[in-house]
C-alpha cells in the first residue's frame, strides 16, 4: 500500500473529525477512496466510521437527501466490492475479510437500517433505494445478515413486497421492491436465518409479490431460488413452491448449466453456489427428487464436484447423496457413460472431513452396500456383537453421548459415532449396524433432513433391525422418509430432559432386546435436549433456540439486545429451577441497581456462600 496515500486518508479523516472539512466534500473524497485499491484495506478499517461522523455532523437521521446520498454511495463502493470478492469464493466457509468485521462493528450498519425503516414510505425513494442497495450487498455475509435479522431488516422488506403486490406495481430493477426481493433471497440462503424468516411470514409475502404478472426473469429466479431455501424441503403435495413456481428446478437446473460454462441465465447473476445450494435443498424432498434424477442434472453435479471451490463441491456431493436415494438417479450413477464411479474413487483419495465422509458415503449408496476401502474411524463404545447403536444427527451430539453413557453406565454395550469431524467411516457405520442388536434412531428435524442419518437409517431396516425411536424435539412430527419408517410406532419422548421412569422403561426395553443384565444406575442424571452444550451456543444461537421454543420475535429481540449467550442462559435456567434465587436476584438488581440480571444472580450466589456469623 502507498504510504503517501494512506497518510492522505489519515490526514482527510483528521479533517472530517475535526469539522475543518465539509461533510459532503468529504463523503466525496471517501466514495472515491473506496475504489483505489491501494486504499482499501486501510479504508475498511477506518472509512466506514468517518463517514458516520460525516452523516452525524450532518444532522443524523435528518441530513438533507443529497447528504445521505453521499454517505451511501461512499458505503455502496466498498460493500460492493466486497460481496463480488466474497461470492466469487467460498461463502459457505467463513471468507470473512477486515471489511465486513468493519461493518458488523460500524454505527453505519445501524444508521442505514434505522433510515430504511423510518424513510421508505417518504417520497426519498432513490435514497431508500440506495440504502437498501448497501445492504443487499452487504446480507451476502452470513454473520452480517443474521445482525440485519435482529434489526427488524427482514420486516421491512417484507413489507415492501406485500405493497407492491397489492397495487400490482410495476417492478422496476434497482427499485425498493425489486431491492427487498434480492435481500429476502440473500437472508433465506443462509439456513441460520430460516426459522427468522418462516416465523415471519415470508413465504406469504412472496408468493404474493410472485402474482405480479410483468416480473423479470431474474425476479423470477429470485423467487424461485429464495423458496427453494425456505421450503424446498418440505415434503407436501401442496407446497406453494410447487404451486406458485411449478418450473423452479427446471429454471434452476438451467441456470446452473448457464452459469458452469461462464454465461448468466436470461440476465440473472447467481453464482454455482447459489445455485447448488438451492437444489441441494429441493433434493432432499422426496417430492422432488424424480424431477432432478435425469443424466443432465447429475452430470452438471459430477462437474461441480470437481471445482477448484471447496464450497461448490461440498454441495454438489451432498446433492449427489441425497439423489442416490432415488432409483432412476443411482441407475444413471451406476452406468459407466456417466463415469461416476471413477470420479468419486478419485475425489475420495483426495478429500476428508466432511466432504471425504460425503463422498464415502455416496460411493457406498451406489455400491448396493459392498465393502469399500476403510479409513480409521474413531468410535465411543466397541462394536461388539450384540450393542445398541444411536443412530443421530450430529446436531445433537451432546445429548446423545450423555444418554449413551447413562445407558453404559446402566450394563449395556453402547455404540455411537463421536468422531463425524475427522470422518467417520461409512464402512465403520455398516458394521456397527450389522453387529447391533438394536439400532435406536434419535428423531429430529435435523436427523430427517440429514442424508446421512437416512443413509443409517435405511440400512438398518434393511438388515431387518429392530428399530427403537426416541423424540429429541418438542412436538416435531416427522414426515416423508422418517415419518413413513416410524409410523405408529410407540416413540419415547425426551424432549423436555429425560425423567426416571422414561429413562427406566428405555433401559428395561433395550436390556430386553440385549438380552444383558442390567446394574444399578443412579438414573439418568442432568440430560437436556440441546443441539449443542448450552454454554458454548453464542448469542445468536440462543435466538434460534428461543424461536425453536415458540417464543415471540419480541422476546428474541431483547435475548439479542441483553447479548444472552449460552452460558447466561444456563444462569437463567438455573435460576428457574430455584425460584428462591430468582427473586433473590430480581431484588438485588432493582434495590442496588445493579447493570443486569445477571449480577443480581451473580450477587445473590455470593451471598448465600456468606454464613451469619460472618
Amino acid at each position: 500500500m502507498d504510504i503517501l496515500a494512506r497518510r492522505g486518508v489519515r490526514a482527510l479523516i483528521r479533517d472530517i473529525e475535526s469539522a475543518s472539512l465539509q461533510s459532503r466534500d468529504a463523503l466525496e473524497q471517501l466514495a472515491h477512496i473506496a475504489w483505489d485499491r491501494r486504499l482499501r484495506q486501510f479504508y475498511e478499517l477506518q472509512g466506514l466510521d468517518a463517514v458516520y461522523i460525516c452523516i452525524s455532523k450532518g444532522g443524523g437521521l435528518s441530513a438533507p437527501q443529497e447528504l445521505v446520498l453521499a454517505a451511501l454511495g461512499a458505503c455502496e463502493n466498498i460493500a460492493s466490492t466486497q460481496a463480488k470478492v466474497m461470492m466469487s469464493q467460498d461463502p459457505s466457509r467463513e471468507a470473512r475479510t477486515t471489511t465486513w468485521d468493519a461493518w458488523a462493528s460500524s454505527e453505519m450498519l445501524s444508521f442505514i437500517i434505522t433510515y430504511i425503516r423510518e424513510r421508505r414510505s417518504t417520497a426519498q425513494t432513490s435514497t431508500t433505494a440506495m440504502a437498501l442497495g448497501v445492504v443487499y450487498h452487504l446480507t451476502n455475509d452470513p454473520g452480517i445478515s443474521a445482525q440485519t435479522l435482529t434489526m427488524g431488516l427482514h420486516t421491512v422488506c417484507i413489507d415492501l413486497l406485500r405493497e407492491a403486490a397489492r397495487d400490482s406495481m410495476e417492478i422496476a430493477d434497482s427499485s425498493p421492491a425489486w431491492l427487498a426481493m434480492q435481500i429476502i433471497n440473500n437472508l433465506a440462503m443462509w439456513p441460520a436465518n430460516k426459522t427468522f424468516l418462516l416465523a415471519a411470514g415470508t413465504v406469504d409475502a412472496i408468493v404474493s409479490f410472485s402474482k405480479i404478472s410483468a416480473l423479470s426473469q431474474g425476479m423470477r429466479m429470485a423467487i424461485c431460488t429464495s423458496l427453494a431455501y425456505l421450503i424446498g424441503s418440505k415434503e407436501d403435495k401442496d407446497n406453494v413452491l410447487l404451486v406458485t413456481e411449478p418450473d423452479t428446478i427446471e429454471h434452476v437446473v438451467k441456470a446452473l448449466r448457464a452459469t458452469i460454462r461462464g454465461h448468466p441465465y436470461k440476465d440473472t447473476h447467481f453464482s454455482v453456489w447459489e445455485l447448488l445450494a438451492a437444489l441441494r435443498n429441493l433434493a432432499r424432498n422426496d417430492l422432488n427428487k424424480p424431477k432432478l434424477a435425469t443424466k443432465e442434472t447429475l452430470q452438471l453435479l459430477l462437474r461441480s464436484i470437481g471445482s477448484k471451490n471447496l464450497g461448490e463441491v461440498e454441495l454438489a456431493s451432498a446433492t449427489l447423496l441425497e439423489l442416490s436415494f432415488n432409483e432412476a438417479a443411482r441407475s444413471h450413477l451406476r452406468s459407466p457413460s456417466l463415469y461416476a464411479r471413477q470420479i468419486l474413487s478419485n475425489l475420495q483419495r483426495k478429500f476428508h472431513g466432511g466432504v471425504g465422509r460425503t463422498i464415502d458415503q455416496l460411493r457406498w449408496a451406489l455400491s448396493q452396500g459392498r465393502p469399500l476401502p476403510s479409513r480409521h474411524a474413531h468410535m465411543h463404545g466397541e462394536a461388539t456383537a450384540g450393542h445398541v447403536m444411536i443412530s443421530y444427527s450430529w446436531a445433537n451430539k451432546s445429548t446423545v453421548v450423555r444418554l449413551a453413557r447413562q445407558l453404559q453406565h446402566a450394563g449395556l454395550p453402547v455404540w455411537i459415532d463421536v468422531d463425524q469431524m475427522t470422518g467417520s467411516t461409512v464402512e465403520a457405520m455398516a458394521e456397527a449396524i450389522e453387529n447391533a442388536a438394536v439400532v435406536v434412531i434419535a428423531v429430529s428435524h435435523d436427523y430427517k433432513e440429514s442424508a446421512n442419518c437416512r443413509l443409517e437409517a435405511e440400512y438398518a431396516l434393511k438388515q431387518r433391525k429392530p428399530l427403537v425411536f426416541m423424540r429429541l424435539q418438542r412436538d416435531y412430527v416427522p414426515t416423508g422418509w422418517l415419518g413413513l419408517m416410524q409410523g405408529e410406532k410407540f416413540y419415547y419422548d425426551i424432549s423436555a430432559g429425560i425423567a426416571a421412569n422414561t429413562f427406566a422403561r428405555l433401559t428395561e426395553e433395550l436390556t430386553r432386546t440385549v438380552n444383558v443384565t442390567p446394574r444399578a444406575s443412579a438414573g439418568p442424571g442432568c440430560i437436556e435436549v440441546q443441539g449443542r452444550e448450552v454454554a458454548a451456543l453464542a448469542v445468536h444461537d440462543v435466538q434460534g433456540w428461543a424461536l425453536e421454543h415458540g417464543l415471540g420475535l419480541a422476546v428474541v429481540k431483547t435475548l439479542a439486545d441483553k447479548s444472552v449467550d449460552g452460558q447466561y442462559l444456563q444462569e437463567l435456567a438455573g435460576a428457574v429451577r430455584d425460584p428462591a434465587l430468582l427473586s433473590a436476584a430480581v431484588s438485588l438488581q432493582s434495590g442496588l441497581q445493579l447493570p443486569s440480571l445477571r449480577d443480581g444472580l451473580a450477587l445473590a450466589r455470593a451471598l448465600q456462600t456468606v454464613s451469619e456469623c460472618d
